[in-house]
């Protein structure tokens, strides 16, 4: 196999220090602390690049976990490919977020999350049915007329559709 300075084994490895437990990325980072690089014609976190080139490829649907917590790291033994789910409620960040969530009582419009306004999703996020039911309606192009002091009344507008 002849091996070409295009080639992303000879681009990537020199711009990664392989000397303690993390083997930390040197190249270029993005804002959020990850690796980057070029990579099948596009720009790649480091970590996703390492694990191809020396795992295989990454499976369909899955996104790698640095199980060491550290953004930098590109060690395959630090690195497991795991569903955004779980990634999510591994990471920091996500504990943060869900910590935040579950303190609220109200949603942005000032609906509370109680009773029969609370709806979960298949993920366990909560929802304002409020606000979810609105979203519905404005999705399938009906409209709530609302009158003082009564139900609400509803306007549907059909478009026609032609092929």
């Amino acid at each position: 196999m002849t091996m070409t300075a295009r080639d992303p084994w000879i681009r990537f490895w020199p711009k990664v220090d392989a000397g303690g437990d993390c083997w930390e990325w040197q190249g270029a980072v993005r804002q959020d602390g990850y690796g980057a690089f070029w990579f099948k014609g596009q720009m790649t976190t480091a970590h996703r690049v390492a694990y191809e080139l020396l795992m295989g490829p990454i499976p369909l649907g899955l996104q790698i976990d640095h199980l060491c917590k550290n953004r930098q790291c590109v060690n395959p033994d630090h690195l497991e490919p795991v569903t955004a789910e779980l990634n999510r409620r591994r990471g920091e960040y996500g504990k943060a977020a869900q910590a935040a969530q579950r303190e609220k009582t109200h949603c942005p419009q000032g609906h509370p999350y109680s009773g029969a306004n609370l709806y979960s999703d298949s993920s366990g996020k909560r929802q304002c049915r409020t606000c979810k039911n609105e979203w519905q309606r404005k999705k399938r192009g009906a409209t709530i007329r609302y009158e003082k002091d009564a139900q609400p009344h509803f306007e549907v507008t059909v478009t026609e559709v032609t092929a």
